[in-house]
């Protein structure tokens, strides 16, 4: 499965979609997921000083999650990284850019090649930050957050309108627009650029010494200084009464008061409002009972560090906020683990909502827009508009073959997985209805995937495209052969499905794979292709008693391990744990059950492994084992 992320601006040209940016909406099929709090930056390693969400409230943050070891046709990436750098200079936008790729270092080469740097950009690494946002891919993607600290946007870096010949890319246009991007504190935007860019640390919370601050000082002239000396008094006095205020307030805004009083007291030492932000620390500091909220709260972000550089959180977590409920009981953050460890297995925060008919009819006639703007654009001669209950089937391929065969298959695939999933076939699982996009010819497919996705699918002959507001489009061509083509759409169509069911969570790509196969396999009768696979598969199994080694792990596996997917998806819809096959109908329903389990597990939001083991009782080592047993390979290795 392939699946491409960026989603245009639809009707760019159109004022109302100038007036859905300035209100900080995009069209429902172009939205990404939007947290309802910011994400947990805990895991991001930081090219200098790291930066918490925290110490930039006030300001406006875009959080900017990208990968470089994408091929696009063009190098849009550089158009959009310097209009944003324009948008946001000498303003109170702070750009985080968070680096996805697999490697074991930040590599800041392809950033530096576009200039994309500056006192309010900062740079970091953390691969797993893409799936904490539940982002399906992590090319160019991006929250906005406004100067509350609340999630106001979300989408696909590359959304864009043109303005004559030129990109506007949305983001960087709705920055440019906005009027309640937030404040500086101690920078003036009337200051020359020189101290700007020497006061921009504190404006992101980060406090460098006080030697440091004079070296610095020391290089600029006398109105220079006083400019800089009169900044932060007015900074140091405002934050003398936000400090005298919170030591008043709650258990929170105490302790919010006290980390701020540290900070500051331990970087601005000499400065006269010192003594007024040491006094009101320690008279917090005093109380026994803050101290010990103080202790809780400690314990609780060191917890929420682990969870969140660990690849088995949803399995320490509960664990450890129990123990931290346990041990501080009775204060906020103590109460706080109490609730966090009950939800043993939380639902996803992606879960899909269930949509009202009246939305399912708007998202069709979308749809139907979208089939209207393809014939605009790719004014291929005998596109025809096919549409049953549950698809919307456009297509150039001869109608007696598409009524025939593609759409009773296709027709066939919903109930099937229907049942696997234990789903009522009577329930629409889309948002509307699957598009299908089906040219007869190779060169049409491309233009499609070159005009809609800005990329080619060399070698594809199909591709599922899904998007975080349960859109789906398929678009594939029917090559030489009209039964391994309805295999083919089967199996992408199914890769839909599988996205729509319970939540935007992913399944490992090995279990995405296998489950496309496998329904192909069953709906396309007469095919041969994926039983040739299969056998493929085996034989190298047999040669090399290994699955690859890669095979849990790969974003996109190997074209040999495809028969190996179907095959081992098969062994676990047949699982039997003692190893012999059972034909009765109640335990071959308790073995669809289990496997129903552990896709339910995943779209749960527990990692594969962990659902695997609560499901199965197996860990991936043991599955390969217990699978290799089955098929004569007992010392099969993953």
């Amino acid at each position: 499965m392939i699946v491409d992320f960026r989603f245009k601006l639809a009707c760019a040209r159109s004022i109302a979609m100038i007036f859905m940016l300035l209100a900080g909406t995009l069209p429902a099929a172009e939205q990404s997921i939007k947290p309802a709090v910011p994400p947990s930056l805990e895991g991001v390693t930081w090219a200098g000083p790291g930066v918490a969400l925290s110490d930039l409230r006030g300001k406006s943050v875009v959080i900017l999650v990208y990968a470089t070891n994408y091929q696009v046709a063009t190098d849009w990436p550089t158009q959009f990284l310097a209009q944003l750098k324009l948008a946001s200079q000498n303003k109170p936008v702070v750009i985080l850019a968070i680096n996805a790729d697999k490697k074991a270092d930040l590599d800041l080469t392809y950033m530096n090649a576009r200039e994309f740097n500056g006192p309010n950009i900062l740079h970091g690494r953390d691969p797993l930050l893409p799936a904490r946002l539940g982002m399906k891919s992590e090319f160019f993607k991006y929250l906005l957050i406004d100067p509350t600290g609340k999630v106001v946007g979300s989408g696909d870096a590359g959304e864009h309108f043109t303005n004559g010949e030129e990109r506007r890319y949305a983001l960087a246009w709705k920055i440019t627009k906005s009027e309640d991007l937030g404040e500086f504190e101690i920078i003036d935007e009337q200051m020359p650029t020189k101290i700007k860019q020497m006061l921009w640390p504190y404006e992101l919370g980060r406090l460098p010494a006080e030697t440091d601050l004079k070296k610095a000082r020391m290089k600029l002239d006398e109105e220079e200084q006083k400019l800089v000396d009169k900044a932060f008094d007015r900074y140091l006095d405002a934050e003398v009464k936000k400090i005298c205020k919170g030591v008043e307030g709650t258990i929170e805004e105490q302790l919010l008061a006290f980390e701020r009083a540290k900070c500051l007291h331990g970087a601005f030492r000499t400065k006269a409002q010192a003594e007024q932000i040491k006094e009101a620390g320690l008279r917090l500091y005093q109380d026994q009972e803050f101290k010990k909220e103080l202790a809780a709260k400690q314990a609780y972000d060191k917890a929420l560090h682990q969870c969140a550089t660990a690849k088995n959180a949803s399995t320490i977590r509960p664990r450890l906020m129990q123990g931290l409920a346990k041990q501080y009981k009775d204060t906020l953050y103590g109460e706080m683990a109490a609730n966090d460890g009950k939800a043993v297995r939380p639902k996803s925060i992606h879960a899909w909502k269930d949509f009202t008919e009246a939305e399912i009819q708007t998202a069709a006639s979308k749809q139907k827009k979208f089939i209207e703007e393809v014939s605009l654009k790719i004014p291929c001669a005998g596109m025809k508009s096919y549409e049953t209950k549950r698809f919307l089937f456009y297509s150039d391929i001869p109608p007696q073959i598409i009524n025939g065969m593609y759409l009773p298959y296709l027709d066939a695939m919903y109930k099937q997985l229907c049942a696997a999933y234990g789903i009522d076939s009577v329930k629409n699982i889309w948002r509307g209805k699957a598009i299908i996009v089906a040219f007869a010819n190779e060169s049409s497919f491309q233009q499609f995937e070159m005009i809609f996705y800005q990329n080619s699918k060399p070698g594809a002959q199909g591709v599922a495209h899904c998007d975080t507001n349960k859109n789906v489009v398929i678009s594939c061509y029917a090559g030489k052969d009209p039964k391994y083509f309805a295999v083919v759409l089967v199996h992408e169509t199914a890769h839909g499905f599988s996205w729509c069911y319970k939540s935007a969570e992913s399944l490992p790509n090995w279990l995405n794979e296998g489950a496309s196969e496998w329904i192909a396999h069953r709906v396309v009768t007469g095919d041969t292709s994926i039983e040739r696979k299969i056998q493929a598969a085996m034989v190298t199994l047999r040669n090399s008693r290994s699955m690859g080694g890669d095979f849990y792990t790969l974003e996109h596996i190997h074209a040999w391990q495809y028969g190996l997917a179907a095959s081992i998806t098969n062994y676990l819809l047949n699982y039997e744990p003692s190893g012999r096959p059972s034909t009765s109908s109640a335990k071959t329903r308790g073995k669809v059950s289990r496997y129903r389990k552990l896709i339910d597990g995943i779209k749960d939001g527990l990692p594969w492994e962990d659902a695997l083991r609560e499901t199965y009782h197996l860990t991936p080592l043991q599955l390969a084992h217990a699978y290799g047993q089955s098929i004569g390979i007992p010392d099969l290795q993953p």
